[in-house]
């Protein structure tokens, strides 16, 4: 094989694997299934961020969106995970946690960061990078991480968090 060849083979190798914005493209599979979103889920300074919706879903999560505030919600089980965008900074059940990177809306869909919201979420995340490939696993009686015991053992606790009870 030529130079030339080889320098093209790299070059679209490169090319056909980025998304917009110089982002790499990443498969992302939950307990074994692929997680199929459009547009798909990508790489952005070592973050990997995936649209809201199919992430929290495929996690069992309930997923809300404020577009006022522009505050992404997902709740599961006693979790509830709240982001806002472009904010560097995540809360689950009200405690802040720094962000690596802050969600973002592309082609007209949010996307959060992957590890964060999974991990906020009760699931495990390993990365495989021969393979440019996320695998996430879950059980969905996830161990609680607030310690509330409901009246009714039938009754999940409630954890109610609005916008103004965050501070950005």
């Amino acid at each position: 094989m030529s130079r030339f060849s080889k320098l093209l083979s790299i070059f679209l190798i490169t090319f056909l694997t980025l998304q917009p914005g110089n982002a790499l493209a990443v498969s992302v599979t939950v307990n074994g299934a692929q997680l199929n979103c459009d547009p798909p889920p990508f790489i952005q300074d070592g973050t990997t961020l995936v649209p809201m919706r199919a992430i929290f879903e495929a996690l069992g999560a309930q997923v809300g969106w404020d577009a006022e505030t522009q505050l992404v919600t997902a709740t599961k089980e006693n979790r509830v995970v709240i982001l806002q965008i472009g904010k560097p900074t995540g809360y689950i059940n009200n405690q802040p946690v720094t962000l690596l990177k802050a969600p973002r809306i592309v082609e007209g869909r949010t996307f959060v960061p992957l590890r964060f919201v999974s991990e906020a979420l009760g699931a495990n995340v390993d990365w495989v990078a021969a393979a440019q490939q996320i695998l996430i696993n879950y059980t969905q009686q996830s161990k609680p991480i607030i310690n509330e015991t409901p009246q009714d053992p039938n009754t999940p606790p409630v954890v109610v968090i609005t916008p103004q009870d965050i501070k950005f």
